[in-house]
């Protein structure tokens, strides 16, 4: 019965160690520094040897779909001689990492429609997705990511550009915002269209003041305001043609009655009689005396 009870257990062990793999794929963050610590962790385990210089595409589970990362590792050398430009941020020359290390590698995100559930500020809306690097020291092992996040300082003239992809229309010009540790944030103007500065690594977007709810529930109600002005004057238009409609038939009526007794004038002469309010032609009676009766004389 022994070896019984072994099978039991290892297979109620292997069951639940399954479960407990759905459940981690299933979680969504909605918190920043989570989300953050399981990107560096799965780029971890995406890359067992990555090669430097070359930049890779990290695809992240079904369930994060929409979010895009990348994965460069440099050496701190090349990286002042050159900078670093991916599709979204441009890394100007004369960086240097702060504390001074041999080899950094930066991590790349593209949050797109997952932006404003990691990124909220109260009164603002996001016309752009949040777009983000961080850089972490890679010096100590050629293979994995240390968890030391890395400054940068920049003594070039060039600031680190960051591009927005898709920009929505607003009609407003929309601000550069910074996205800080614990809710904070920085607002600033934009260097270029779609384009804004940074001197650090961090997440960025676009934002524009949100309508508060008091202008818009006034514009609706201006809005039904004018909507019952204009019910209102359109029943007053429709009912003015109707009288003059009826006062325009009634002249055409009355002239045309006033016709026919012209006409009627015209022809056999007939006295008038009034029965009533209305005027009848009348014929004057006279009896014809029978001959008969004039001629014969007792």
């Amino acid at each position: 019965m022994e070896p019984r009870r072994n099978w039991y257990g290892s297979n109620i062990w292997v069951v639940f160690f399954c479960l407990l793999m759905l459940i981690s794929c299933s979680v969504s963050f909605e918190d920043v520094d989570s989300f953050n610590g399981f990107v560096h962790k799965y780029a971890n385990n995406s890359l067992s040897k990555p090669r430097t210089g070359i930049v890779y595409n990290i695809s992240l589970p079904s369930n994060f779909s929409g979010i895009q990362v990348s994965y460069i590792r440099l050496r701190t050398g090349s990286f002042w001689v050159r900078g670093a430009n991916l599709t979204w941020i441009s890394l100007p020359p004369r960086l240097t990492s702060v504390p001074y290390v041999k080899r950094l590698a930066i991590i790349f995100e593209n949050l797109g429609n997952w932006s404003s559930t990691f990124y909220k500020i109260p009164g603002y809306t996001l016309v752009a997705p949040v777009i983000g690097f961080t850089v972490y020291d890679a010096s100590t092992n050629s293979s994995t990511l240390s968890n030391k996040k890395l400054h940068l300082i920049i003594l070039g003239i060039n600031p680190i550009l960051v591009m927005f992809p898709k920009v929505e229309n607003s009609g407003k010009k929309p601000q550069c915002v910074k996205f800080g540790a614990n809710g904070t944030y920085e607002l600033k103007n934009m260097t270029g269209q779609n384009f804004c500065s940074a001197t650090d690594y961090g997440h960025f977007s676009l934002v524009i003041p949100t309508p508060s709810i008091e202008k818009e529930e006034k514009k609706k109600r201006t809005l039904w305001e004018w909507w019952v002005v204009g019910f209102g004057c359109g029943l007053a238009v429709l009912a003015l043609m109707g009288l003059v409609l009826m006062t325009v038939l009634r002249l055409v009526k009355k002239k045309n009655i006033k016709g026919m007794e012209r006409e009627a004038e015209r022809g056999v002469s007939f006295d008038n009689v009034w029965i009533g309010k209305s005027r009848m032609p009348s014929a004057s009676m006279v009896r014809t005396q029978p001959s008969l009766e004039n001629s014969y004389v007792p």
